[in-house]
């Protein structure tokens, strides 16, 4: 018997008593509350009933709508049992997919079960207005992979699913086995539609859209923009050839569907036509679905390189070239909605061992959409968060996705403000053997209860290499605590405590952890100036640091009975390359020569001095134990002003320093005889690497003495960045030196950069400093 049969002997109520539901309800009523009848056809079920049993994406109204769909729902399961039979084999097989999932995603699927107060069942997945926010719904999405069972879906009365299904339906080729999915009532929009279809076919949804005939657009009543789509299909004109007689799995699978709601009468009219002819050529459909069905598992195969071809587009979007195995999304201007592409499109990058999405602010919030998806990249290694604006439920579910990601070695979650006092939410999920070689947690607002949590955490991260927890003020009141677990991480190597509020006992606490530290290479403790005067009873295990290469100690208040200590100690760090004692007035006054003892150190490489108050006799001991420091690359006197006429004493040291790269000579009360040194050394052949001199701030050379300089500079071939400016406070006309300074920049290949502020140039001056670059096909920035 022909379905349009079937629909016409069936008993309506009148029109006044119907329900006002979508016109796709009435076709589902005929087939969910149909009598059962005699012979064949209860025994063997169309497959297009089969699986739109209960389906229905209207909306009905009023107290009568929702009872007219609960009594669909319960009705829909009238031949369940004769279905079971029908998908034994299937589910024969179904098992063994499951076999093969991670067990933690089993235990997932259950616990977000019971969050929503439902009890788990792998084939009917019930879910009817449970409150949906868009977070449960990409949560579902991930946990998909892991029903392979599942053969009915129903979403209905959950408005937050309108808007983010497409999150879903990327995921459906994991539940080939679906039978029935409810989205009544989810306010869907079209994007959610388009998505829908898209999922639903293995042919390009294009070609059949364009292969169809459109109505004028005055014949189409108003409707949701789904209908649009499937009028193509449903109101197709029958056309000769081999279409027609085997037409497209999406145009078969959508015939008669609607998720809107059509207005006005018209409407109404013109979608019953449209269901009465799609009953029309029911019966052939069945015997080509039948080949479809058997089909139906390539589907999932066909999935892969689509996935590819998405991350590829995805990265072309963004400006970026596709790398499976680093993804670098660094200031990227990433919204909520590019978050949650990309982790619909993790499944797809099995090999990817780093992500970077720094500095993109929208990331924060939308985090969970992307941690519940990192069990697809079990060999990440790598992640950075820097500057996403984080939330305590991006840190929450960051620590949740701890345990699907065994490998993670790097994790950087610098400039996040709204970490702080929230931090025991991420350690608490740490688990032991974690893999963590390196926690930067820079600039976060930490709290001292921030500084408990991470102590008790240092025991399960044994392999921890680097510690940065820089520019977190309030941190040292809970220093000595976390100083006392440092023992647990014995291979420690680099410690940044930079601005971290340290104090003397805090300095006590880390001396006592040194001795447990025998690998440590780097120690910043910089800019805390409250342990000045704790160098004196807290260097005891400061000299066991046999591998120590960085010390940076600038801006730390450090006084005359420091020195006295530190003049002791630091000779003995004799793996030491990078000593930083800036801004610290007592090293220039001290009568201890701990500048005369560097001499024991000639691995040094890099020497700060920078604002210490130097006078003429410490100046001479560092002038002279530069002698013995063969490998110096950078040295710092700047804000020194016995420097100034005072440069020839380092004239021997200079010449000896063949790897010096880096000179900076800033306020140092410069003459003309000094720059005079300068242009003679490297005539004779010396500072041969020097990249960056920096002569800024010294107002008292006078004009002849940058003319001197000028016309010298020419044989500083390596100088990339060099810099005149004067002090903010001043302002002097370029005299004749300028074009001299322009013939030697023509000589300079290297050069980049230049700095010259606040000298005052002259209409055309300016005119050829601006076309210099142009003239001589140069990209020098120039800083006037």
């Amino acid at each position: 018997m022909e379905k349009t049969d079937d629909i016409q002997s069936c008993q309506v109520e009148p029109e006044e008593d119907i329900p006002k539901s979508s016109p796709f309800d009435f076709v589902m009523k005929q087939f969910q509350g149909k009598k059962s009848s005699p012979g064949k056809r209860e025994e063997q079920p169309s497959a297009i009933k089969k699986f739109f049993k209960g389906f229905d994406f209207g909306k009905s109204e009023g107290k009568n709508g929702r009872e007219t769909e609960e009594t669909e729902i319960n009705n829909s399961g009238a031949n369940d049992q004769s279905e079971k039979q029908d998908l034994s084999v299937e589910d024969g097989l179904s098992h063994h997919i499951s076999e093969a999932e991670s067990p933690s995603g089993e235990q997932r699927f259950n616990q977000f079960m019971q969050k929503l107060g439902k009890k788990p069942n792998s084939k009917n997945l019930d879910l009817t207005n449970c409150e949906l926010s868009a977070a449960d719904v990409t949560e579902l999405a991930s946990l998909l992979p892991f029903l392979p069972e599942l053969e009915e879906i129903n979403l209905s009365w959950n408005g937050c699913v309108g808007g983010t299904l497409k999150a879903l339906t990327v995921h459906l080729q994991h539940v080939n086995l679906l039978k029935v999915l409810r989205l009544n009532n989810c306010r869907l929009t079209a994007e959610d539609v388009t998505s829908l279809v898209l999922s639903m076919s293995a042919d390009p949804l294009e070609d059949d859209i364009q292969s169809c005939q459109v109505e004028p657009e005055e014949d189409i009543p108003k409707s949701s923009p789904f209908d649009f789509v499937m009028k193509q299909f449903q109101g197709k004109k029958s056309s000769p050839g081999k279409r027609e007689e085997q037409p497209s799995a999406i145009k078969k699978f959508f015939r008669g569907f609607d998720f809107g709601k059509s207005e006005g009468k018209n409407g109404r009219e013109t979608e019953e036509t449209e269901i009465n002819n799609s009953g029309a050529n029911d019966q052939s459909e069945k015997q080509d679905l039948s080949v479809e069905d058997g089909l139906s598992h390539h589907i999932s195969e066909a999935e892969s390189p689509s996935g590819e071809q998405r991350f590829n587009q995805f990265m072309q979007k963004l400006g970026k070239k596709p790398n499976s195995k680093n993804l670098d999304l660094t200031n990227c201007e990433l919204s909520a909605a590019d978050v949650t592409e990309l982790a619909s499109l993790l499944p797809f990058l099995p090999e990817l061992e780093e992500i970077n999405l720094s500095w993109n602010g929208c990331v924060g919030g939308t985090l969970k959409a992307l941690t519940v998806h990192l069990q697809h990249v079990n060999l990440l290694k790598v992640l950075r968060l820097n500057n996403c604006r984080l939330t305590a439920e991006d840190v929450t579910s960051l620590g949740e996705a701890f345990e699907i990601v065994p490998q993670l070695e790097e994790l950087d979650l610098s400039w996040n403000s709204n970490i702080g006092g929230k931090l025991s939410l991420l350690t608490k999920k740490l688990q032991k053997g974690c893999k963590i070689k390196l926690l930067k947690i820079t600039d976060c607002n930490l709290t001292a209860k921030d500084g408990e949590s991470l102590a008790e955490i240092l025991n399960v991260i044994p392999n921890l290499e680097v510690l940065d927890l820089s520019i977190n003020k309030h941190i040292g009141c809970s220093m000595k605590v976390l100083a006392q677990d440092l023992k647990n991480v014995p291979g420690l190597k680099e410690l940044n405590l930079h601005m971290c509020g340290l104090k003397q006992d805090s300095l006590q606490g880390l001396d006592t952890a040194f001795q447990h530290l025998a690998e440590l290479r780097k120690l910043d403790i910089s800019c805390n100036k409250e342990i000045g005067g704790g160098f004196k009873d807290s260097t005891a295990h400061l000299a066991s640091l046999k591998n120590l290469e960085v010390l940076d100690l600038h801006q730390c208040c450090v006084t005359e009975e420091d020195m006295t200590v530190l003049a002791q100690v630091i000779p003995l760090l004799s793996s030491l390359q990078e000593l930083n004692l800036s801004s610290n007035k007592n090293v220039g006054v001290s009568s201890h020569p701990l500048l005369g003892r560097l001499r024991f150190l000639p691995k040094l490489k890099s020497v700060s001095i920078s604002n210490c108050g130097l006078r003429e006799e410490s100046f001479s001991s560092l002038a002279e134990a530069a002698l013995h420091l063969p490998e110096l690359e950078i040295l710092d006197l700047s804000w020194n002003k016995c420097v100034g006429g005072n440069l020839k004493l380092l004239w021997g040291a200079l010449k000896l320093a063949t790897e010096i790269q880096v000179l900076r000579l800033s306020s140092c009360n410069l003459v003309a005889e000094d720059l005079a040194l300068l242009t003679l050394l490297r005539q004779d052949g010396h500072l041969a690497r020097l990249q960056k001199l920096d002569l800024s701030y010294n107002n008292n050379i006078s004009d002849e003495g940058w003319v001197v300089f000028c016309q010298g500079l020419a044989v500083f071939k390596e100088l990339a960045e060099l810099d005149v400016s004067l002090r903010p406070s001043s302002c002097r006309a370029c005299g004749t030196w300028f074009g001299a300074l322009l013939a030697a920049l023509t000589k300079l290949p290297a050069l980049a950069e230049l700095g010259m502020q606040r000298w005052v140039l002259s209409e055309a001056q300016r005119k050829r400093l601006e076309s210099f670059n142009q003239d001589n096909k140069r990209n020098i920035r120039f800083d006037c």
